[in-house]
C-alpha cells in the first residue's frame, strides 16, 4: 500500500503542539521543585552546600549521559513511543524522590529523573519542526520553550507552598501525577515516518556517518561550544536563587519559592520575544540570529554583575535585577536551538540536538550548580558564597560571547540546508 504523505500542520499539528508542550511544562515543574526544596533538604538530611549542590547537578547527569541514545532512538523510532516511555520513567522517580529517606536514595532518584527527560526536548522539537512549516519554525520552538518556563514558575510557585504546608516530599508526589497522564496521551497523537532509507537497519552505517558529518559544519560545532559554556552561568544561577535568597534575606522557604517562580514567569516575556528579534533581525541579515544572541548575551553579563554586587543593599534591587536576567535568559535558549535546527538534516535533528544537549549537560550544566556549591564551602558559605560562585559562572558567559562571535564566518552557508518532506508512520 502506498504511503500517504503526513498532514502538515492544520489541527493535528496544533494537538501535538499543545499536549507536547503541557508535558514540557510538568516535566520543568518537576525539575524545579528541587529548587525550591534544596534549603530545607539540606537541614533534613545535615549536609554540606557542596553535597546539596549534587542534587540538582545528578538530574543534569542524568540527561547529559543518556540524552545522545534517547535522541538516537526518537530519530529511529516512533516519536510517540518515546516521548511516552520517557514521560512514564521521569514521573515515576518525580514520585521516587519524595520517598527517599538517605542522601544516595536521592541522587539516584534525581539522577533517573534526568535520565527519563533524556531525548525529550530533542525528540519533541524534532516532531514539533516536522509538524508546522518551515516558517513557523522560530515561533514553535519559542512557544514550546515558554511552555518549559511557565513550568518552571508552576514548579517553584506551587512548590514553595506546598513545601511550607506540608514539608519537602510534598511537590514530588503532586507533579507526578499529571505527567503520567499526558505521557500516556502523547501514545496516541499524529506521528509522522521515520527517515530511513529503504532496507536500512535501525543504527545503520549510513546513518552514523550522517552523525559524523555533523562535526564537519563549524557552526553547529560552534553553537554546541558557546551553549556549554553558557549552561555554567545559566544552570549555576537556577539551582542555587532560592537558597539565596533565604540566606540574603532570612527568608522562609515559601516566600523564597514565591519570588523566584514570579521572577521565572519573566522569561515567558524573554522567549517569544527573542524569537521575534532574531527572525526579524535575520529577515534583513543573513547573519541576524548570532548577531542577536551576542548582543542579548553582552547586556545580561552586565545585569547579573550588577545585581551580585548591590544586591546586599536591599531585596528590591535583587528583584529588580532578577526580572531583567530572566528576561534575557528567556531571549537565549531558543535562538541557540534553532541555530542548530538550522544547521541540522531532518533525519537526525534529535540526534543533532541531543549531542549538544550531552555535551552542555555534562559541562556547563552538571558542574554550574556542582561548583556553585564547592566555592560556596570554599569561601565560607552563607549568602556570600552563593554570591560568588554565582559570579565566578560568569566567567562561561563571557566565553559563550567570544566563540559565538566566529558563528558570522560560517553561519550563512551552514544553514542552506533543504528539509525533505515528512510521511504519515506505518
Amino acid at each position: 500500500m502506498a504511503q500517504k504523505e503526513f498532514t502538515v500542520g492544520g489541527k493535528g499539528a496544533w494537538t501535538v503542539f499543545t499536549v507536547l508542550t503541557l508535558l514540557y511544562l510538568i516535566n520543568r515543574a518537576d525539575v524545579a521543585i528541587i529548587s525550591v526544596a534544596l534549603e530545607p533538604i539540606k537541614q533534613a538530611f545535615g549536609l554540606t552546600d557542596a553535597q546539596v549542590g549534587m542534587v540538582p547537578a545528578m538530574v543534569t547527569l542524568g540527561m547529559a549521559i543518556l540524552t545522545i541514545p534517547a535522541s538516537m532512538i526518537g530519530d529511529r523510532w516512533a516519536r510517540r513511543k518515546g516521548v511516552m516511555l520517557m514521560g512514564l520513567i521521569w514521573s515515576l522517580f518525580t514520585f521516587v524522590t519524595g520517598i527517599a529517606t538517605n542522601l544516595w536514595q536521592l541522587l539516584t532518584a534525581r539522577f533517573m529523573v534526568g535520565a527519563g527527560e533524556a531525548g525529550y526536548i530533542t525528540t519533541g522539537i524534532n516532531w514539533l519542526v516536522g509538524s508546522f512549516k518551515n516558517e513557523m519554525r522560530q515561533l514553535i520552538i519559542s512557544l514550546f520553550w515558554v511552555g518549559g518556563q511557565l513550568g518552571m514558575s508552576v514548579g517553584m510557585l506551587v512548590g514553595g507552598v506546598l513545601v511550607a504546608m506540608y514539608g519537602w516530599q510534598s511537590p514530588f508526589f503532586f507533579f507526578a501525577v499529571p505527567g503520567v497522564i499526558l505521557a500516556i496521551i502523547a501514545f496516541f497523537l499524529p506521528d509522522f515516518q521515520v527517515l530511513k532509507q529503504k532496507g536500512e537497519a535501525f543504527f545503520s552505517r549510513e546513518f552514523f556517518k550522517d552523525i559524523g558529518d555533523l562535526f564537519k559544519n563549524k557552526t553547529y560545532v560552534l553553537a554546541i561550544i558557546s551553549q556549554l559554556f553558557y549552561f555554567f552561568f545559566m544552570f549555576g544561577w537556577m539551582a542555587w536563587s532560592p537558597a539565596l535568597l533565604m540566606r540574603a534575606y532570612n527568608m522562609p522557604v515559601q516566600t523564597a519559592g514565591q519570588i523566584t517562580g514570579l521572577l521565572m514567569l519573566c522569561l515567558l516575556i524573554g522567549s517569544p520575544l527573542g524569537g521575534f528579534i532574531a527572525d526579524r533581525w535575520q529577515k534583513s541579515n543573513k547573519n541576524g540570529r548570532p548577531y542577536a544572541l551576542i548582543i542579548i548575551k553582552s547586556i545580561e553579563i552586565v545585569i547579573v554583575a550588577a545585581t551580585l554586587w548591590f544586591m546586599t543593599q536591599s531585596l528590591t534591587i535583587f528583584i529588580v535585577g532578577g526580572v531583567f536576567m530572566a528576561i534575557f535568559i528567556g531571549m537565549i535558549a531558543p535562538a541557540h536551538i534553532t541555530i542548530v535546527t538550522d544547521v541540522s538534516p531532518l533525519r537526525l535533528r534529535a540526534t543533532a540536538l541531543g549531542i549538544g544537549s550531552f555535551i552542555s549537560q555534562i559541562t556547563g550544566a552538571t558542574l554550574g550548580a556542582l561548583l556553585v556549591g564547592v566555592i560556596s564551602d570554599r569561601v565560607g558559605g552563607g549568602a556570600l558564597g552563593i554570591q560568588l560562585g554565582i559570579a565566578w559562572m560568569l566567567v562561561g558567559s563571557l566565553l559563550s560571547i567570544i566563540v559565538l562571535c566566529i558563528v558570522p564566518r560560517f553561519y550563512p552557508s551552514d544553514s542552506a540546508n533543504t528539509d525533505i518532506a515528512v510521511l504519515a508512520r506505518g
